[in-house]
């Protein structure tokens, strides 16, 4: 809540959350403070019986940059240090952009590098040969995992970071309340050849080109999303599956989201319109667990999808499934990760007036 003070002087903000639903909240309020250049004469935290705690922030600058700042707030609450952090404290990027760039890294992880032209045509003269398209799909997967591991990706956004302010921008376009509604609208034409032409000119690795097509593909794909919401706790995107290959993955799904938050990554997948399934979450014993629990998450939540929709074939319900991988350092808060899960999925499928939107 943002209100006017008494005598007019300055500019009071208060955030109340629950304790322990995030972490470096207050340090990461003062850095973004910093950042945006306001001028925040005091600021102290109130913890209540009941759990909440409540921070106030007595701003002395004008409401539109409070404003501002309260919106990348939201966003610092859900992702409040990651790897990516240093692009924001080192200015290089915004903390919206920031958030953004971590969210579409984890879509880049999961989703680069479909298959070629040549896999392509291999795997149509292996039709009749369903042991060897397994193979061809197994192959395809660990060169893929070898390549675009999370640490090559990152250092792509690392060393282009001004595409990815770009990209940031396009997304923005699309989907921020600030953008006049004449202009919201799907990356355009125009928007996307300013974009390649700028990858064209700056990258001379083919492994950087192929995982920044990916990123302007998470663009292109995103059909809804909580990222400009003012009550979130974790970020979710609607995705359109129709980019999915039919080597990896038998049938593209009617509806895919991916989620992310402090706590957890995870994803969920329904076959149809009207679908069922449960959600399972994923614990690691150790780091060496949690990497590959990592790398084959989508594909574990995506197969259990698929046989829950075979196993309703004779029901009016299609199948759904979703998992949530609590997070290296969360592993002893299921409840609270599960919570911002169900919480932030709904935010993608019931709309404003609470009624079910369309899942696809």
């Amino acid at each position: 809540a943002a209100d006017d003070a008494a005598d007019g002087n300055y500019l009071q903000v208060r955030i109340g959350y629950r304790r322990g639903s995030t972490h470096s909240f207050m340090s990461s309020c003062s850095r973004l403070i910093a950042n945006e250049g306001l001028d925040c004469n005091r600021k102290f935290v109130e913890n209540f019986s009941n759990g909440v705690a409540v921070h106030t922030f007595y701003f002395e600058s004008g409401l539109d940059a409070v404003l501002k700042w309260i919106d990348q707030v939201g966003l610092l609450y859900c992702l409040p240090r990651t790897v990516l952090s240093p692009l924001y404290n080192g200015g290089q990027l915004s903390a919206s952009a920031v958030s953004y760039a971590y969210a579409a890294w984890k879509f880049c992880f999961y989703f680069a590098e479909r298959a070629s032209e040549s896999v392509r045509v291999l795997a149509a003269s292996l039709a009749a040969d369903r042991s060897a398209l397994r193979h061809l799909s197994s192959l395809q997967a660990r060169l893929r995992r070898d390549v675009f591991t999370e640490a090559r990706i990152a250092d792509a956004l690392f060393e282009h970071c001004e595409l990815v302010q770009l990209l940031y921008r396009d997304f923005a376009l699309a989907f921020s309340p600030r953008t006049p509604r004449a202009q919201r609208r799907r990356c355009s034409a125009a928007s996307q050849e300013a974009i390649v032409a700028r990858m064209n000119k700056t990258m001379a690795s083919e492994v950087d080109r192929r995982i920044f097509d990916t990123l302007l593909l998470f663009n292109r794909v995103v059909l809804k999303t909580n990222f400009y919401s003012e009550k979130k706790c974790a970020l979710a995107f609607r995705l359109e599956p129709s980019f999915f290959d039919g080597l990896d993955y038998p049938e593209a799904p009617f509806g895919l989201f991916l989620l992310v938050g402090s706590t957890f990554r995870g994803f969920h997948v329904r076959f149809r319109d009207v679908a069922r399934g449960g959600v399972r979450c994923i614990r690691s014993a150790n780091a060496a667990v949690y990497a590959r629990n990592v790398e084959t998450l989508f594909r574990e939540n995506y197969n259990l999808a698929y046989t829950q929709q075979s196993k309703n074939k004779d029901i009016p319900e299609g199948g759904s499934k979703g998992t949530m991988l609590l997070a290296l350092g969360h592993q002893e808060t299921p409840e609270l990760a599960f919570k911002q899960y169900v919480d932030s999925l709904l935010s993608v499928v019931i709309d404003r007036r609470g009624a079910a939107g369309a899942h696809r």
